[in-house]
């Protein structure tokens, strides 16, 4: 069977995949069907016993193997997994940088919550499955909410444990909402979030939509352009990233489904309407 893309997947002793365990993770069969390739183990993939499977989905790239033309089909109906071969990964040489904000670790995405006025320790514990807590090694943190391309937030060697501990203070120009934080050593990074809990403001400038009467009949403009920014509340500062929600209401009644927004070009010079081909 030509041309049939073939998937490479790991399993953990709980027969759980790990993701992206593989570079290539996919082949595309020959000829004669087979498949023959060098699979890299990529680093995130912790030391252990692990059971390695070929699936087969039913994709097919027609065309592939002549260089010129590729058409892709998929018959989910063809599928196959071949048996488990035990495959044993050790990697002595591998080095990790663990991060942790008030205890939570990295992968901890919305915690800690903390309040302006107050401070967060920041914890990083660097070590190598050979060597062990790796000492002396220069460790850079970045708040890159506050500065995506300042200078570090706080630079330190590892003591003898390979950890480093500080608190980074929160004060009245700190912005309100979740900051990145991550830490470096050499090539090495890790990072994590922390949420500022406070309150924000939401302007809308000008005030009301541009232009503010809409015919639904289709002549005439029939959409309109909402301007306007987040801010920390305290200190103004701009809040980057935020998702917002527009309501259309009507005697207390929202029609949030009669509003579609429209990737248009960008407006005029006088910021008003975007051009009538807008669709």
């Amino acid at each position: 069977v030509p041309d049939g893309e073939v998937e490479f997947i790991l399993l953990d002793s709980s027969n759980n995949k790990i993701s992206l365990a593989f570079t290539p993770d996919s082949e595309i069969t020959d000829y004669d069907g087979n498949y023959n390739t060098i699979v890299y183990v990529n680093d995130h993939v912790l030391n252990g016993t692990y059971n390695v499977r070929v699936d087969f989905n039913g994709s097919f790239h027609v065309g592939s193997l002549s260089g010129s033309f590729s058409q892709f089909y998929s018959y989910p109906l063809l599928c196959d997994s071949s048996s488990e071969i035990s495959v044993d990964i050790i990697n002595p040489d591998a080095t990790f940088l663990d991060l942790y904000i008030d205890g939570y670790p990295s992968d901890d995405f919305s915690n800690p919550r903390v309040n302006r006025n107050t401070s967060v320790e920041l914890r990083v514990a660097l070590y190598s499955l050979s060597d062990g807590p790796l000492q002396g090694r220069t460790i850079d943190f970045y708040d890159i909410t506050e500065d995506p391309s300042g200078p570090p937030i706080h630079t330190e060697d590892t003591d003898f444990n390979g950890e480093i501990f500080f608190y980074y203070n929160l004060d009245y120009d700190k912005i309100a909402g979740p900051h990145l934080i991550y830490a470096q050593w050499e090539n090495l990074k890790n990072y994590s979030y922390f949420i500022l809990d406070d309150d924000v403001k939401i302007n809308i400038n000008p005030s009301r939509p541009v232009p503010n009467v809409i015919n639904r009949s289709g002549s005439g403009f029939t959409t309109f352009n909402i301007k306007g920014s987040i801010e920390d509340d305290l200190n103004n500062n701009p809040i980057k990233h935020a998702e917002i929600t527009v309501y259309l209401i009507r005697n207390n009644i929202e029609y949030f489904m009669e509003l579609q927004p429209l990737n248009c070009p960008i407006p005029h010079k006088s910021d008003a309407v975007p051009p009538l081909n807008c669709q």
